[in-house]
């Protein structure tokens, strides 16, 4: 039935098309006179009620008929309409152009009026239900599943550097140079590199954080074959003044600020990834001397990044924790390792997006004293285990991790590097 109903305004168009080809020029236009008049009687003649459908039954109707275009049909249309306008607007006389532009005055002025107009607000409250577990925030009626009822209880992040602190709050050069470039920061400190296609929402309006495909991450050689194209773990080995130095005139930090780059650099003084490469480093110096005075070649020094340490005490994690380095045939290195992290020369080592080091290492400004990601030995808590499943997943974790508590969180002060942390996630 439809297939035949689609024929018949087929053939209906086709009579329709052949008799307007026999017309002539005169013919059309007094055709055309006659419905603009007989449109206007019936539009004048409409209650405000009928005009107002009317109005949306040709909004809808051009809807439709713009959604099915493709790209090609979309242009002509566009290039139509402006020339059915411009031949229209050449067509009009000095009366006839005024009263269009003062049509136009007051459209204009009516879609202002309606974006100025007060507009009713809906206060949902105060954000001061604490769940009794975990003590996370939410609002009266949300429906926050912040620790699952309490089988999910992460340790607190470790206490936030204070000259890092300050940053968020300083109402200074400093603080809004570090609050408007942190992501910018954040690279420069991290250990290991972030790669996407980033393609931030077209259009004005606040910033928002977008990318397109997949992410993914590398961890460097202790060496570049460069060194003044040393990046991430590498510029945690050589002198601050350097390293600073390096970080300063990579293009895209030219909007960074010096002393806040001496700021970060002294929080950063105890992470424990700096100090694993630091460990790496001084191994591999302390083989080439023995080398040097046995006249011996110097043997191939590596660092594993050990997955998912045993978590169970919640401590610090050390530079010896998280990683373990091994001189040449000294012991043998662990069959499950997690990242390998080369001298020199080597191809770097991507990180799997499930790896526990990946937060710290992408993240130092997030997590600066080394707080481990999710890996799979973090278990419920003992009371409300089932038995279907007794480890933490990895939903559960970060949606413990992105809950709000009362203190102080860099995590959701972290404004646009925030944004990239979520996406990433997702």
């Amino acid at each position: 039935m439809d297939e035949r109903r689609t024929q018949q305004r087929e053939a209906a168009r086709e009579r329709q098309r052949i008799r307007r080809q026999r017309l002539r020029e005169e013919e059309r236009q007094s055709i055309r006179d006659r419905n603009r008049q007989r449109m206007q009687q019936k539009r004048r003649n409409m209650s405000q009620d009928e005009r107002e459908l009317h109005l949306d039954h040709l909004r809808n109707r051009d809807h439709v008929r713009r959604n099915n275009m493709n790209m090609e049909e979309r242009q002509q249309f566009l290039e139509n309409m402006r020339n059915r306008d411009h031949v229209r607007r050449n067509n009009m006389n000095q009366q006839e152009r005024q009263n269009h532009l003062e049509n136009e005055r007051n459209r204009v002025q009516r879609h202002r009026n309606a974006h100025n107009m007060e507009r009713q607000i809906y206060y949902i409250g105060a954000m001061d239900v604490q769940c009794q577990f975990c003590r996370a925030l939410r609002f009266q009626r949300e429906q926050l599943n912040c620790c699952h009822n309490g089988k999910v209880m992460l340790p607190p992040l470790q206490d936030y550097p204070e000259n890092l602190r300050l940053l968020f709050d300083a109402n200074n050069a400093e603080g809004a140079n570090f609050r408007q470039n942190i992501s910018n920061y954040n690279s420069a400190f991290a250990f290991a590199s972030f790669g996407a296609n980033i393609r931030p929402p077209p259009g004005r309006g606040p910033y928002c954080f977008g990318l397109e495909g997949q992410t993914y991450h590398y961890a460097s050689n202790l060496h570049a074959n460069d060194p003044e194209e040393r990046r991430y773990g590498q510029l945690y080995i050589i002198e601050t003044n350097k390293a600073i130095h390096n970080r300063v005139n990579a293009p895209e930090n030219a909007n960074c600020l010096v002393s806040v780059f001496q700021k970060i650099n002294e929080a950063l003084i105890n992470n424990p990834y700096a100090a694993a490469y630091h460990n790496m480093r001084d191994i591999e110096q302390q083989d080439q001397e023995r080398a040097a005075i046995e006249n011996v070649s110097p043997r191939k020094v590596t660092m594993h990044f050990i997955p998912g340490p045993d978590r169970r005490t919640y401590n610090n994690p050390s530079g010896n924790e998280i990683a373990a380095i091994f001189v040449g045939d000294d012991g043998a290195p662990p069959v499950h390792r997690d990242i390998i992290v080369y001298p020199i020369g080597q191809q770097r080592e991507r990180i799997a997006y499930i790896s526990c080091h990946l937060d710290p290492m992408v993240y130092p400004l997030l997590f600066p004293n080394g707080e481990l990601g999710w890996h799979i030995q973090i278990v419920h808590v003992a009371q409300r285990q089932t038995r279907v499943r007794t480890k933490v997943t990895m939903q559960e974790f970060y949606s413990y991790r992105l809950a709000i508590r009362d203190g102080f969180s860099a995590l959701h002060r972290a404004g646009k590097l925030l944004q990239q942390y979520i996406v990433e996630l997702m």
